[in-house]
């Protein structure tokens, strides 16, 4: 019986471990060099004082795209300041986050485990927990890439209160598309393509921008006929 099981799994095995040595012999097709290659700050324009993250005409394009996502970006982001980035679709502490309110409710509050994926919790307070995390350390730079879509417009507003109140010694960058979620920011550079538009406030891209006046516009009929 044992021989007769061991003739069945026999060439199950032998595939398997044919399987395995493709891998094992397979040669790397990236090779990292034995020593970074060096490169010249001195040519690289180093950053200003309280500058914490800058583009200088940036252009990138994806492998397998035939047009460029970005075309020749240029801004900065500095110590205290929020920067908002807003375009189209494809134009490439307590208080904070009300986090606390719903992880108190919880069996075991803070001690409570989050799934993978946090799939235990809904897509507003994955959210709100992202959003504590990043806040939580004292990095220099923190951006929020469409973290806040799912926030209703009061807890929203209370977040970016918050923001404006604990975030005065970092820069914070935020990517949206909502313009409730970026309209208090010092800077808003308006995307259009993939390059940018325009660079200013929210009063003065209300008068001078044509792209920002669309959305604005768009997402105003939106909300009126809900």
């Amino acid at each position: 019986m044992a021989a007769q099981m061991v003739i069945a799994i026999l060439p199950r095995a032998l595939e398997c471990c044919r399987r395995v040595r493709e891998v094992l012999d397979a040669r790397p097709s990236v090779i990292d060099p034995a020593e970074g290659d060096a490169v010249d700050m001195a040519n690289r324009g180093p950053l200003a004082d309280g500058e914490v993250l800058a583009f200088d005409d940036v252009t990138f394009r994806f492998a397998d795209a035939e047009e460029d996502t970005l075309r020749h970006i240029s801004f900065k982001a500095r110590i205290g300041e929020t920067v908002a980035i807003i375009g189209a679709t494809g134009s490439g502490k307590s208080t904070i986050a009300q986090a606390s309110a719903f992880i108190e409710q919880g069996e075991h509050g803070v001690a409570t485990k989050v799934a993978q994926g946090g799939t235990n919790f809904s897509g507003v307070q994955r959210q709100r927990l992202s959003i504590a995390r990043a806040l939580v350390g004292d990095a220099q730079l923190v951006i929020f890439d469409d973290s806040f879509s799912a926030l209703d417009f009061a807890t929203d507003a209370a977040l970016h209160k918050a923001l404006r109140e604990h975030m005065r010694d970092r820069a914070v960058l935020i990517i949206a598309q909502r313009v409730s979620t970026i309209a208090h920011a010092d800077r808003i550079i308006v995307l259009d393509d993939g390059h940018v538009a325009g660079e200013g406030t929210h009063g003065k891209w209300l008068r001078d921008c044509a792209v920002y006046q669309e959305v604005v516009a768009s997402q105003t009929n939106e909300s009126e006929h809900r």
